[in-house]
């Protein structure tokens, strides 16, 4: 029995909508199995049990188990394993009041004895996390290792008008604007080493800087404005500004990196924000 603690990311949980909520939690065959005993293990399967711990008085000496999900797992396949907690999840941040509002999970396994270990915690040392590097060095990456971690999605409850950027593209815009692109790893062939997000919305830049009466606050800097302004009066001069990002920001990738170790990397300048001319 093993018991994970969560903390509610801000005190307004209770205002989201939980899409999607999954445990991952690492199962591996206990090293001491010889080749005999892992073939008997081919026909055999565990039982994966998530239950919410409660304290049912103020000085938390009684506890209340309830049940929350139970999985099904062959014992021969080692691994990463996923456990959907959407409906834990949600029912969680909506009793949320504070951010103590802790959840506490028990995880227990019908079927592993000692054969199958579960990974909940990971005991890489310091050294180890210097070592396998899969991205450059100016990104900002943590070896998560073999230890579980949740993956929530959310959106808002409330449904809000969308505010349009100024640089927003829109139907039949030629001047320079930010144009929506989303890209699906997916589609990239990238969704078997990348666990989280599916996609993402890296977004372009599109338009004119040149026709038409661009207003001041197209352009990115003064000296791009009175560049334009040099080329209107000299119609033959060869400089003109482009549209280009002017502001860009950071996504968080989490990923399967050396011997199915997680690996969580802050990658800079992949999201297009705002256009302008330059």
């Amino acid at each position: 029995h093993t018991l994970l603690y969560l903390k509610p990311p801000h005190s307004n949980v209770n205002k989201l909508k939980v899409t999607s909520a999954y445990l991952w939690i690492y199962l591996r065959l206990h090293s001491s199995l010889d080749k005999r005993a892992r073939q008997h293990l081919q026909n055999r399967t565990l039982t994966l049990y998530i239950f919410r711990v409660k304290n049912t008085t103020a000085t938390g000496l009684n506890l209340d188990f309830e049940k929350v999900v139970s999985k099904k797992v062959p014992t021969n396949i080692a691994g990463w394993k996923q456990i959907d907690l959407k409906d834990a999840i949600q029912k969680w941040f909506t009793n949320t009041i504070s951010s103590d509002d802790k959840l506490t999970l028990l995880v227990d396994c019908s079927g592993c004895d000692s054969l199958v270990q579960i990974v909940l915690f990971s005991n890489t040392s310091e050294s180890e996390l210097n070592t396998g590097q899969l991205m450059k060095e100016n990104l900002d990456q943590h070896k998560l290792g073999l230890r579980s971690f949740l993956i929530i999605n959310t959106q808002s409850k409330a449904v809000e008008r969308a505010k349009r950027h100024a640089f927003n593209c829109i139907h039949h815009q030629q001047q320079c604007c930010k144009q929506s692109l989303y890209v699906n790893f997916t589609e990239l062939g990238w969704n078997n080493w990348v666990i989280q997000p599916t996609g993402y919305f890296a977004n372009y830049c599109v338009g004119d800087c040149v026709s038409g009466s661009p207003t001041p606050d197209i352009f990115k800097h003064f000296h791009s404005q009175i560049v334009d302004q040099h080329r209107r009066q000299n119609p033959f001069a060869s400089i003109s500004p482009c549209c280009v990002p002017t502001r860009l920001s950071t996504i968080t990738l989490l990923y399967f990196g050396i011997d199915n170790t997680i690996i969580k990397a802050d990658l800079p300048k992949m999201v297009v924000e705002e256009c302008g001319c330059v």
